[in-house]
């Protein structure tokens, strides 16, 4: 009977060195594997392309200025890729002439708008304040930071409303025009008072 107590004891520290050393082995591989997942290299941040930089930034909305000869207008940008640009003044004259027009082209193909932006867009307004007339001289707007960019990136004039309309002062509406002829024009000699009476409103205007 000691003979077979001891045996079993044996058994038993055997066992329990074994079961030592499994929990030893496990840990040592669950420590290997977290320095492994450390040491791994971490992957740069991708950077996103232009275009979508380009919308990640602020954009400046709208603003106002003044030409030479005292033009105020006010402009204002939207889109995302392709951006526009659109300028609406006035004269301060008694007549009260305006005119308009629209620049459009994609600036975030120049690297500085990436990043400057503000400054790109305040070097434009710079260009129209110089300008007696907002809407008439360069067609194509270059500022100074994205001079050698690709053409698409300059503002490109694109649309204007031509020569500038008076909104007050003597201009006449058609209306204005039918209803003088009905006034001053019998129906004898209606075609050629008619043409007359519209020759002349044609140089008042």
């Amino acid at each position: 009977r000691l003979w077979l107590h001891s045996f079993t004891a044996s058994q038993r520290a055997g066992a329990s060195h074994a079961n030592m050393k499994v929990l030893h082995c496990s840990l040592l591989l669950l420590f290997l594997l977290l320095f492994l997942t450390e040491a791994k290299p971490r992957q740069p941040a991708s950077t996103p392309p232009p275009a979508q930089r380009a919308r990640n930034r602020s954009v400046p909305v709208s603003g106002r200025l003044t030409t030479e000869e005292g033009h105020r207008c006010v402009w204002q940008t939207s889109g995302d890729v392709m951006v526009n640009l659109q300028v609406n003044c006035s004269t301060d004259t008694p007549s009260q002439h305006r005119y308009w027009c629209h620049y459009a082209g994609e600036p975030h193909l120049c690297q500085v708008y990436v990043v400057k932006s503000s400054q790109y867009w305040k070097q434009l307004v710079s260009k129209l304040k110089k300008r007696p007339n907002a809407c008439e001289g360069e067609k194509v707007l270059k500022a100074q930071t994205c001079k050698n960019a690709p053409a698409e990136a300059h503002m490109k004039l694109v649309q204007h409303s031509g020569n500038m309309q008076r909104t007050r002062g003597r201009t006449r509406t058609r209306t204005d025009v039918m209803q003088l002829q009905e006034s001053y024009c019998s129906d004898k000699w209606k075609s050629i008072c008619s043409f007359f009476l519209g020759f002349f409103e044609g140089n008042e205007m």
